[in-house]
């Protein structure tokens, strides 16, 4: 995998070492390749085990992946000579059972029996039937050489005796060649016992290597056993875990359906509310009648009425925002329901297959979040109606408006005509400011303009709003008895001070329509606004969340910062220099803590998208094609980083939040995330150069670790976990910000260079190199100490997930 998600070299020979640092030269592009195969030869050559050399091949693999030819032909390499030295080892060793005595072995090496012949003669003879068959021919070979010698004797006797004998000697000679011919005969048949013999020992040869096969076979099955029984236990644990998590989640549904049944009574009783209002909207229908014929004859009356409708649309606003809030949170809170419903669904079908009990739980959970489903549906219904039927509201409130500015007009003449002697009104007292210079009234196109420009969003006027909407502002359903206080008339060219007292009149009908007009005209207000409008940045070091279940972002400020390492005390490589200068020209937002479990699972929840396989690791890294994001091979909770997600899992997610917020996410430049991981110092790890202190700020590989794993490199202390930490478990660095080191890696948008040289200055990500592969920093759970350091890069393909890899974003902000 990379160079820290696999563990570190154990304890080997000085030619392994050898052998590390020349792919170590290698990888930094100080080594060509020809060298490294003269002095693989050369190790070879000087006896160095293959099979050590084969294992620091795959270890280091692990470390710095070599290009693929290299790999390809020094695996070729070593493979070969671990063949030549199994076949070297077979001609040297003797056989078991066969004498090592010069003088009882065979005069030739038996050659080896092809394996279907072995198998006859195995079928055909037993292997102790056999044996004691080779003794009987050797013993019989033995007595015929001991008569052939005691015959020479007594031929030698019979010549020396002479004429004498030489009948004796005759049938002697012949009696001596036939016994020739028949030790001839007999040493044919021993010869070819022999053979059967080296053909039975090479066949005795292969079984106990076919034996040794199956005895490290049965090893291997074993070892996978031990892990089945392993991932079994840990499947246990997660089932336990997993039902007290659904234990959990029935009592929070149950809450919630508490709190959805106190939420739809208020609906209804607001539903009821509407409906008085619209009764009493059709009474002040009438009363606006006979205040038409009043507002003729009363100019006092007519200005008291003008500021107590504009003082209901200011109260009526900040009614409106409370409303609104309160109908976001009762959307939110359905919204979060309908999710935690689909949870409870997915817990409770992985249950099926453990527990049958369950199924009834988990359809009376379907069968609420329906239920749900069904009411929200309801209320949006409900709510649209009622909005179609504001828009009505406002449009009729319009069309009067216009008739009371045209009465207006009139009344205005009259009383600048001296008409108005007396209060015509018994019930509306008037108190006039003491006389002052006269200041005409502006004509309506001034006041239309300016009207204009209170709807459109001036930086007072949506101070203003945004005031109301944080102000718990409840509205009386209707007021007995209103005092005005001053209000400005006609924008800020004309004011007329008037304290009136109404009484009896309801408002209700004027609350009803500016809260209809609000709903109609007024959006939220986000970062993209209108021109002119007045945008506040959130400042460096505020924590800022778009959505219930989106990351929480940190602003990190604009500043100058080096760029890689240099120094030998970081153990800087190739990759990190030459160190340069950056300037980050703006603040952006960052996430605080790497991407959790829970806030993806939103992500799949609305995209459905398929994230299965992921290399996993047990004793080695590997392929495990039903592991996932859900599953990475350990256990998790919700406040865990999410893992095995590649780079173009993490550009989806990117996307998703982009179009569901309204604002840009993408990953982080390396320059962006190195900035803010070494927060504003020069330092490439926030603890001591020693490492103490490593396990009070990241997540690394540790004892605990090592304890698990042995033969890894760690780090001499323990942090508590072997695997993934919940984040923000350990010290956040200057920033604010949690587990930039250790962990989980975290992509960034850089493709791969093997250095620094032509990278930009102004932090914006690397689109030169080789784009399928894509850069990575931070470290992980499983990084040993020579890797954890804000300087140091690693890269994957573009597609690759592993459970060491995870997700952090980056926010634009407007400036």
């Amino acid at each position: 995998m990379n160079n820290t998600a696999r563990p570190a070299d154990r304890k080997i020979s000085p030619s392994a070492a050898l052998f590390k640092k020349v792919l170590q030269a290698f990888a930094n592009g100080d080594l060509p390749y020809s060298d490294v195969q003269s002095h693989l030869e050369r190790l070879l050559n000087s006896d160095a085990p293959p099979e050590e050399l084969r294992d620091v091949l795959q270890r280091y693999e692990s470390i710095e992946p070599l290009p693929a030819y290299a790999h390809a032909e020094v695996l070729r390499v070593l493979n070969e000579a671990m063949v030549r030295a199994a076949a070297s080892n077979v001609d040297s060793d003797p056989a078991p059972g066969q004498p090592q005595d010069s003088q009882s072995a065979p005069t030739s090496i038996p050659t080896p029996v092809p394996e279907p012949i072995a198998a006859a003669v195995e079928a055909r003879t037993p292997q102790s039937a056999t044996v004691s068959a080779v003794s009987s021919i050797e013993d019989r070979i033995a007595r015929q050489k001991a008569d052939y010698k005691a015959l020479n004797h007594a031929y030698e006797r019979v010549r020396d005796a002479g004429s004498a004998a030489s009948a004796r000697t005759i049938a002697l000679t012949a009696e001596l060649a036939a016994i020739r011919t028949a030790l001839e005969a007999e040493q044919d048949r021993a010869r070819a016992a022999d053979q059967a013999l080296a053909d039975s020992i090479a066949f005795g040869e292969a079984a106990r290597v076919r034996g040794d096969e199956a005895r490290r076979e049965s090893e291997r099955l074993q070892m996978e056993l031990r892990g089945v029984r392993d991932s079994l236990a840990a499947r246990d644990a997660t089932i336990e875990q997993l039902r007290l998590s659904l234990g959990e989640r029935e009592d929070r549904l149950a809450a919630l359906q508490a709190d959805t049944a106190t939420r739809m009574s208020a609906i209804d009783a607001r539903a009821s509310v509407g409906t008085q209002i619209e009764a009493d909207l059709r009474a002040e229908r009438a009363r606006s009648a006979t205040l038409g014929a009043e507002l003729a004859d009363a100019r006092t009356a007519l200005q008291a009425a003008q500021n107590k409708v504009r003082d209901a649309d200011k109260a009526s606003r900040a009614r409106g925002a409370a409303l609104a809030a309160d109908l976001a949170s009762t959307h939110a809170a359905l919204e979060l329901a309908h999710s935690k419903s689909r949870e409870t669904r997915k817990a409770l079908a992985e249950r099926i297959a453990a527990e049958e009990a369950a199924q009834s739980q988990g359809e009376e959970a379907l069968r609420k979040s329906e239920s749900y489903r069904a009411e929200l549906s309801r209320v949006r219904d409900l709510l649209a109606t009622r909005q179609q039927e504001h828009t009505k509201a406002v449009a009729a409130l319009e069309a009067r408006t216009k008739t009371l500015e045209a009465q207006v007009r009139a009344a205005e003449t009259r009383v600048d005509a001296g008409k108005w002697e007396s209060n015509p009104n018994p019930e509306i007292t008037v108190a006039i400011d003491p006389p002052r210079e006269r200041v005409a009234a502006p004509p309506a196109a001034d006041r239309i303009a300016a009207a204009t420009q209170w709807e459109s969003g001036t930086a007072a006027t949506i101070a203003r709003f945004n005031a109301a909407e944080t102000a718990p502002v409840v509205a009386p359903k209707f007021m007995g008895a209103a005092q005005f206080s001053e209000f400005p008339l006609f924008g800020s060219r004309g004011r007329w001070t008037t304290v009136a007292r109404v009484a009896g009149v309801s408002v209700a009908p004027v609350l009803l329509a500016v809260v209809a007009w609000i709903f109609v005209h007024h959006a939220p207000v986000s970062e993209n606004v209108p021109a002119g409008a007045s945008v506040v940045a959130p400042q460096p070091g505020a924590v800022i969340r778009d959505c219930a279940t989106c990351p929480a972002l940190t602003v990190v400020p604009a500043g100058r910062f080096k760029q890689g390492s240099d120094r030998p005390e970081g153990n800087s490589a190739a990759f990190e220099k030459p160190p340069h200068w950056v300037l980050i020209g703006r603040p952006f937002a960052i996430s605080t803590n790497a991407v959790t479990v829970d806030e993806f699972r939103e992500f799949i929840a609305a995209t459905g998208r398929d994230m299965r396989g992921c290399d996993t690791y047990e004793d080695k890294w590997r392929l495990r094609p039903e592991a996932s994001w859900e599953n990475p091979g350990f256990v998790q909770t919700g406040s865990h980083p999410v893992t095995c997600a590649s780079w173009d899992d993490a550009r989806a997610y990117a996307g998703w939040l982009s179009r569901t917020t309204g604002h840009r996410y993408r990953l982080p430049s390396a320059a962006e995330w190195e900035y803010a991981a070494r927060a504003g110092g020069e330092a490439v790890r926030p603890w001591n150069p020693d490492g103490s202190g490593a396990c009070a700020n990241a997540n690394v590989a540790d004892q605990r670790a090592g304890h698990r794993y042995p033969g890894w490199a760690v780090f001499a202390c323990d942090d508590g976990y072997v695997y993934t930490a919940p984040v923000g478990s350990f010290k956040a660095n200057s920033f604010g910000l949690n587990d930039m080191l250790g962990n989980v890696f975290q992509w960034t948008e850089d493709c791969w260079h093997a250095d620094y040289k032509g990278v930009p200055a102004d932090s914006s990500p690397r689109t030169y190199g080789d784009c399928s592969e894509r850069e990575l920093r931070g470290g992980s759970w499983f990084t040993t100490p020579d890797f954890v350091r804000a300087s140091y890069r690693n890269h994957f393909g573009a597609n690759f997930r592993a459970s060491s890899v995870g997700i952090r974003l980056v926010r634009d902000i407007a400036s």
